[in-house]
């Protein structure tokens, strides 16, 4: 079958998974026509020095806020269809969907997300759908909803580092609230609302949720859903230093005006927008070799083996004592693209000692990108440094996906397990040899400690 194929019934009456699809279709049909609809909206209490906060206790789901839209409720029928082909064709297309989450947890979790379904429009039958799939602990392994169509995007964009939730990107209207803290979103304070998100982000550990929390937040169909947000009008958010603004939903971040920062941007953040690029420190006498995507770019000009060839003939022409690749940015994709960098490091004699090559890794650094950052390590005398990987050394992988009959929506999948004997046991990241954070003061300043601590280490 296509790896993007639409997934239709069985024709075979006969088979026995048919009749299990039957069995889950009146099974779900039933629970969808006999349960409510869900609870009101939490109540509002105000708390010191910021808007209300919804009053969440253990029997008040964030979940239960009203419908976004009252026009887009689905059928129930259609809605318990998709939601037995995710559960079905998501347990027989996965590797192993079971490696982490018992398969009797997995039925209860099904049987849950089946309640209920009259009550749900798009948006919370999405919701609900990716807190199914994000319980398989896989990070490879999604319904993203950040891929769903026709949700809108805040024109901003959050970070969350270790010193909090920041606004890294927003339109040039808000220009002035750009790099400043958030302490709410809607109706919670900031870590409450990060905790409703998280459960829906398929994930291989906290490096890698951390990384989505902040597209989720910006998503006003979840604020909405999760009860973080009232259901129509603007968003409110308030800063650390008490300003607050309000922001009205966009179509998608295409149509959004960037306010342009107006301080210094550290190296690493110059030119995100290609898959790889290189720089010569000469302070530092260093070669700087930034990968952000496992992937040939033809906006860069050149294949990454040519820019390769390049780089590592450039200590002819100046002195070079240091090379650093930097991973942090790097997502995955093809391990195979970066297999010439590999060969050509571990085969120079002058760059392939401790002290002399750096590999920068972080939260964002995920699947292709901690095969490559492994292999680096068989092959190389490579320092590691920054934050552990957002990936797992062992884990997962080998996308493809199929698609839900009614709504349409794309369900990611892993189909192999990649597995490594460079670390003991099955650590969830690959933690680095020397650990520097790179926090929110850091970002908003232009300063970069990781890079520096690879420039000036001294073995």
């Amino acid at each position: 079958m296509n790896a993007t194929e639409t997934v239709m019934p069985r024709a075979t009456p006969s088979h026995p998974r048919q009749g299990l699809n039957v069995l889950w279709a009146a099974w779900f049909l039933l629970l969808a026509l006999a349960c409510g609809r869900r609870s009101d909206p939490a109540e509002a209490v105000p708390t010191p020095g910021g808007p209300a906060l919804a009053r969440i206790t253990p029997s008040t789901s964030v979940e239960t806020a009203p419908p976004t839209d009252t026009v887009d409720v689905l059928d129930p029928v259609k809605a318990a269809a998709d939601l037995r082909t995710l559960a079905t064709e998501l347990a027989a297309r996965h590797h192993n969907l079971f490696f982490r989450l018992p398969r009797e947890r997995w039925d209860r979790l099904v049987e849950e997300a089946g309640r209920g379904l009259s009550s749900l429009d798009r948006a919370g039958l999405a919701v609900r759908l990716a807190r199914l799939v994000a319980a398989a602990g896989d990070g490879h392994t999604e319904l993203g909803l950040d891929g769903i169509p026709g949700f809108g995007r805040l024109p901003l964009v959050f970070e969350r580092f270790d010193d909090g939730l920041f606004i890294t990107g927003i339109d040039d209207a808000h220009a002035a609230f750009r790099g400043k803290r958030v302490t709410h979103l809607g109706k919670l304070e900031v870590a409450a609302a990060v905790a409703a998100v998280e459960p829906l982000i398929s994930h291989d550990n906290a490096g890698s949720q951390s990384v989505r929390v902040g597209t989720y937040l910006a998503i006003p169909e979840v604020l909405t859903t999760l009860g973080i947000t009232h259901p129509s009008g603007p968003v409110r958010i308030t800063t650390d230093d008490g300003q607050s603004l309000e922001l009205t939903r966009v179509a998608s971040w295409k149509a959004v005006r960037w306010a342009v920062p107006p301080g210094p941007v550290a190296l690493h953040q110059r030119k995100s927008h290609l898959a790889y690029w290189n720089d010569y420190l000469p302070e530092h006498r260093t070669l700087y070799f930034k990968y952000n995507r496992c992937a040939d770019d033809p906006a860069v000009g050149m294949t990454f083996a040519k820019l390769v060839e390049r780089t590592l003939a450039f200590p002819k022409q100046k002195p070079v004592e240091r090379f650093v690749l930097d991973l942090r940015d790097n997502g995955g994709g093809d391990s195979r693209i970066a297999a010439p960098l590999i060969d050509a490091l571990a085969a120079d004699p002058a760059l392939n000692r401790r002290g002399r090559l750096f590999v920068l890794i972080g939260r964002r650094t995920f699947s292709s990108a901690v095969l490559n950052t492994l292999e680096l390590r068989r092959r190389t005398q490579a320092l590691l440094v920054g934050e552990p990987t957002g990936g797992r050394p062992n884990h997962h992988g080998e996308v493809k996906t199929f698609r839900l009959p009614h709504t349409g929506w794309s369900v990611r999948h892993s189909t192999k397990y990649f597995t490594t004997d460079l670390v003991t046991g099955d650590p969830d990241a690959l933690v680095p040899d020397l650990p520097v954070a790179l926090t929110g003061a850091d970002w908003l300043a232009g300063r970069d400690p990781v890079l520096d601590a690879a420039l000036k280490y001294n073995p």
